[in-house]
């Protein structure tokens, strides 16, 4: 192959491998900026307002607090009430909202739409239907009014 040959065959297939960048790849992409801008601007302590839409039992809006990467209070919305220690686990950080919208992105779902909020990158919204053909397996979540916090004074 001659110099002009390997030159044709290079501007031929560079157009080709950029068009091989799959939808994948861009929400991975996005995930990983958005999680640097957390990391690199999230508090210590934090609280969110968290709730999960499906078709499940138990659904209800919750304050999330959190301290130092780990769930410490929950409180039900509709009642007011902190739920019990032991369902602290039911309920994630941000940190767990990327590992588990990494792995979403990763399962090619048949519908995955995401948005992050614009100043601390964590994934506001994330809805998702795995499967085109299978009923009652989607669901959403959405992550508001996320502040730095002072913890309770329950958990002091």
């Amino acid at each position: 192959m001659n110099w002009r040959s390997g030159f044709l065959l290079a501007v031929c297939l560079v157009p080709l491998m950029a068009a091989c960048s799959t939808e994948e790849d861009e929400r991975l992409d996005d995930l990983a900026a958005a999680r640097s801008q957390w990391i690199a601007d999230a508090p210590a302590a934090y609280d969110f307002t968290y709730f999960r839409s499906c078709f499940c039992p138990d659904v209800f809006p919750a304050r999330v607090y959190v301290d130092a990467g780990v769930v410490t209070l929950v409180v039900d919305l509709q009642s007011s009430d902190p739920l019990p220690a032991d369902r602290n686990g039911d309920f994630p950080t941000v940190d767990q909202l990327f590992n588990e919208l990494e792995e979403l992105i990763r399962l090619e779902p048949f519908q995955l739409e995401v948005r992050y909020d614009p100043e601390l990158g964590y994934p506001s919204y994330v809805g998702v239907d795995i499967e085109e053909r299978v009923v009652d397996e989607e669901f959403s979540y959405t992550v508001d009014d996320l502040v730095a916090s002072i913890q309770p004074e329950a958990l002091r």
